[in-house]
């Protein structure tokens, strides 16, 4: 009798470990599954992740960053979260146990984009049942989002008993409960949901956005659900501080003043939150281009960049004519033809290239002729690389893939130009995103438009170099 129990018991031991060892085998065609699929709709393309590193892939994801005020920059960080990629073709360097699942690392950083609604689409199009904790927690989330509290509370009620009392379990559960008038349900480490709940004097003021950062998602989630955050002390010089998500938030949130909505409104335009034109978008074509002056020609070739239409001719030529007071012209005139937003192709002779750049200060002139070479560079592809790759992440005490304590001072640089030189685009577009240390005068925006360019992504970095030229326009 006793080997019986024994048996029975080892029997369900092997049966749980074998399940969670199951659970955590990437489910590759959720990891692999997307809302873009096609160049057309703006997919990356589907093998992104070819030959790279899951322990990499796994922490640059975890850790891409998610703010940003270039609205082609942050687009493009869209379009790579929700594109195809089959992750059959990633090399699994690590352990089971330390698998992460991408396709909920993408949910989440959506998420912190401020792209629920993408994220929400992603999610109800692939789990029609979530079978890890993560992924429920996750699913509950966007539907508190999208639905409520008292859709969110049928789901909670139906999937809760099927995980572990996580905090999140715990706290959404009393959340629910206390929904439904159950006052007795005591929150587990949440200053915040107590407050909410249990104090009528609760509120959070909306100038300390500093303070956003620290919550978790499901306390940020009922703070503006149960409208407790506070707009009287939220002045404009406050919005440009605030993250997507945050942004977010703030565009959905029925109390928040009208007189600071003009200048959210600009701000989520730049996050790529808002579908609306800002003032510099819209087109102009009543102009009269033979008579206008300098200064409304830059205007308008904002505008021109800005909504994606190409430089006819005729302002070419005006651009050249007024060159001889206004030199800087050349230097637009060469960009706009590397870009490909030009009828045709113009090569700025270096004579005069060289009276334009001089128009510029010293970091602007640096940062163009970066912007130059990456646009000039062919694209590198190599099916035998010479140079090694080298594995930088290390397995830490608490058992996460991280970068080692000491770091070399090229670490970012040197990372960069190993992932180019093999061809990998997931990568190569992931460290881009990360500030280096050692390179504080790049624009990232550049270190990104010249990884696109170094593996051969030309239409997406046309699509980057848009902007920036933009910026550089009627600027020093």
């Amino acid at each position: 009798m006793r080997l019986f129990f024994l048996t029975i018991f080892m029997s369900l031991s092997y049966a749980h470990v074998q399940a969670e060892e199951t659970a955590n085998i990437p489910n590759y065609e959720l990891e692999s599954s997307g809302l873009l699929s096609s160049d057309i709709q703006g997919a990356f393309p589907k093998a992104l992740w070819k030959d790279q590193r899951r322990s990499e892939v796994q922490y640059l994801l975890e850790n891409m960053p998610a703010n940003g005020t270039n609205r082609s920059l942050q687009n493009l960080k869209r379009e790579f979260l929700i594109s195809r990629g089959d992750t059959r073709l990633i090399k699994n360097d690590i352990k089971t146990e330390h698998y992460k699942d991408i396709f909920a690392l993408r949910l989440k950083k959506l998420m912190e984009l401020g792209l629920y609604n993408d994220a929400f689409k992603l999610y109800t199009n692939m789990v029609e049942t979530p079978n890890t904790s993560e992924l429920a927690e996750i699913g509950i989330l966007l539907i508190l989002d999208k639905k409520g509290l008292s859709t969110a509370c049928l789901d909670v009620k139906v999937l809760s008993p099927e995980f572990e009392k996580t905090p999140f379990w715990h706290n959404i559960n009393a959340v629910c409960d206390r929904e439904i008038g159950d006052q007795t349900k005591e929150f587990k480490d949440s200053v915040i949901l107590q407050g909410i709940y249990d104090d009528k004097e609760f509120f959070l003021p909306a100038q300390y956005t500093e303070r956003f950062a620290t919550f978790s998602p499901l306390e940020l989630h009922t703070l503006f659900k149960k409208k407790k955050v506070h707009y009287g002390g939220l002045k404009k010089e406050h919005i440009p501080t605030l993250t997507p998500q945050i942004t977010r938030f703030f565009l959905n949130a029925e109390n928040f003043p009208e007189n600071l909505k003009p200048a959210l409104q600009e701000h989520a335009i730049k996050q790529n939150l808002s579908t609306k034109e800002d003032s510099l978008s819209a087109q102009n074509d009543d102009l009269n281009i033979k008579e206008i002056s300098q200064t409304d020609l830059e205007k308008a070739l904002k505008k021109r960049l800005l909504s994606k239409g190409v430089i006819p001719e005729e302002w070419i030529k005006r651009l050249y004519t007024l060159a001889t007071d206004s030199p800087q012209n050349y230097i637009y005139i060469q960009f706009f033809s590397l870009s490909d937003l030009t009828e045709k192709e113009y090569q700025v002779p270096k004579d005069k290239w060289d009276a334009g750049i001089a128009y510029f200060t010293e970091k602007s002139a640096k940062n163009l002729k970066y912007l130059k070479t990456a646009l000039d560079k062919a694209s590198k592809f190599s099916n035998n690389p010479a140079s090694v790759y080298e594995k930088r992440l290390v397995l830490s005490e608490n058992g996460q893939y991280d970068l080692p304590e000491k770091t070399e001072p090229n670490l970012w640089s040197g990372w960069q130009q190993d992932a180019e030189s093999q061809n990998y685009i997931g990568l190569s577009f992931l460290i881009a995103l990360h500030n280096d240390p050692n390179d504080q005068d790049r624009d990232q925006t550049l270190r990104v438009l010249s990884s696109l360019s170094t593996v051969g992504l030309i239409e997406k970095t046309h699509q980057l170099s848009r902007e920036y030229l933009a910026s550089m326009v009627g600027n020093k």
